[in-house]
């Protein structure tokens, strides 16, 4: 009977070891787990800032873009351009390249 009990409590204890390695691998995993649940609830507040940054970031560029194009505006209303000027350039400058060569004849 007491080399039973002896086996018993040495089984007993290599349970014990067992369950003790096991709880202690199950509190790694649990602070590992919270540390990447902070990382994510970390990411998670910074998300609402980013978004509001490129909001910003995008109506400063559209107002960019509108005083661009407003100042456009305002230099083809200030001097405009005839449409047909370098139509008459090219016309003009064909007329005398076939006079000079009238005159040289």
């Amino acid at each position: 009977m007491a080399t039973r009990a002896a086996e018993a409590a040495k089984n007993t204890a290599t349970l014990i070891e067992g369950t003790v390695h096991k709880v202690h691998e199950g509190s790694e995993l649990v602070s590992r787990t919270n540390q990447a649940f902070g990382k994510v609830a970390d990411s998670t507040t910074k998300a609402p800032s980013l978004v509001g940054e490129i909001a910003a970031a995008s109506k400063e560029q559209s107002h960019g873009i509108n005083q661009l194009n407003q100042a456009v505006n305002d230099v083809n209303s200030v001097a405009p351009q005839p449409a047909n000027k370098p139509a008459a350039a090219a016309k003009s400058g064909g007329t005398k390249g076939r006079r000079s060569g009238a005159i040289g004849r």
